[in-house]
């Protein structure tokens, strides 16, 4: 049993090119600091202890800011592409 295939298979399989870009990963990742940030300062604004629970909330918090930012990305990189090139646009409409 041998392994065959080229390296576009491979990356398919494993989801290592599921944007063909390294910046989307990037703008998803880039989020994730700020909602860490915000979620402490409320905490210390309400006068709330960091606890476990606090703890478990922020992770579930991460873990929904993430996924947010993964369907902006899908929805902005759908869009991008379903839209028809402006000057084409100008020509049939006007």
């Amino acid at each position: 049993m041998g392994l065959h295939g080229n390296l576009s298979d491979i990356a398919d399989t494993h989801g290592g090119a599921l944007y063909e870009s390294y910046i989307h990963p990037l703008t998803i990742l880039s989020t994730l600091p700020s909602a860490d940030v915000g979620a402490m300062l409320m905490l210390m604004m309400f006068g709330f202890d960091f606890c476990v629970i606090a703890l478990i909330g922020i992770i579930l918090l991460i873990g929904i800011v993430k996924k947010n930012g993964i369907m902006m990305v899908d929805f902005a990189i759908a869009a991008q592409r379903d839209l028809p090139d402006c000057r084409q646009l100008l020509i049939t409409h006007f």
